[in-house]
């Protein structure tokens, strides 16, 4: 789990101010976030990451939050009710009045998840998340303080180069560059019973990121074992996939199984010993 925050700190930190912010001023309405990037780039183990570790924390929980997954509908998100009663009553032909009869009842913090798969940010892809919207916007006021997260994956495809005549790639490469600022710039100031929150993309990782990770892990040890890890990265200004990195680091521990057992311990009580400092200040 340590592995998915390497190149998270900025999704982490806006996700938190912006939580903040929803906190302060509109604590009763739900929140529409939306997590976009290439495919590779560890959109489910980042999900993860908040619901079991980030975001409980912040909250101040005792338990992870519990994920609810919504099946996408094909086309229409006005049929999203079906969706939320399999997920949440593990029945489609729940009324709207159960569904929020539930919700309103629920002490913890809801988290409903959908994936979306992008080619490009086209009228399709807006139109599906302006319904999206829409629908959220009709939701009746949540109690106060209620948490309710509708968690949004966009997922775009990655195009490798093919040479020089591959024009089609190209040009869905250059849509993907320009998916962030267009997802940006959608006007949803008409939605006000909704907080739209959109995190930075999740990119691939960079030399410095997994420097940095190494780093705040394992302190002076960590441009070390970066290095051994990741030679051919480390020594040339590349980047990998969340996907590589995770797999990478993996079988890396499991082939070096005694002395990542030994960095185990010492990481512990390096750990111990910094809550036992919080605990006397």
């Amino acid at each position: 789990m340590m592995s998915y925050r390497c190149g998270r700190a900025q999704q982490i930190s806006q996700l938190k101010v912006a939580l903040r912010n929803h906190h302060q001023y509109e604590f009763n309405k739900p929140i529409v976030c939306l997590a976009y990037g290439c495919e590779g780039e560890g959109h489910s183990e980042f999900l993860s990451l908040l619901t079991q570790c980030v975001l409980p924390a912040y909250l101040n929980l005792e338990n992870p939050i519990r994920e609810y997954v919504i099946q996408t509908p094909k086309d229409n998100y006005a049929d999203l009710w079906p969706s939320l009663g399999l997920a949440l009553l593990r029945k489609n032909n729940a009324s709207p009045e159960e569904i929020c009869t539930v919700v309103r009842s629920e002490t913890e913090p809801l988290m409903l998840t959908l994936s979306l798969i992008c080619e490009s940010f086209d009228k399709r892809s807006d139109h599906l998340l302006r319904q999206l919207f829409a629908f959220w916007q009709a939701w009746p006021n949540l109690p106060t303080n209620r948490l309710l997260i509708n968690y949004v994956n966009l997922i775009y495809p990655s195009y490798p180069r093919d040479g020089f005549l591959d024009f089609r790639k190209r040009l869905l490469r250059k849509w993907n560059n320009r998916f962030g600022s267009q997802l940006m710039g959608r006007d949803t100031s008409g939605y006000t019973n909704v907080t739209k929150i959109v995190l930075p993309e999740l990119h691939q990782l960079t030399r410095n990121d997994i420097s940095r990770w190494f780093l705040d892990l394992l302190g002076q040890k960590g441009p070390q074992f970066a290095y051994k890890m990741f030679p051919d990265l480390m020594k040339r200004d590349r980047t990998i996939s969340a996907k590589t990195f995770y797999g990478e680091l993996r079988e890396f521990v499991i082939s070096h199984e005694w002395e990542m057992e030994c960095l185990v311990r010492s990481l512990l009580a390096k750990m111990a010993l910094q809550n036992v400092a919080r605990l006397h200040n």
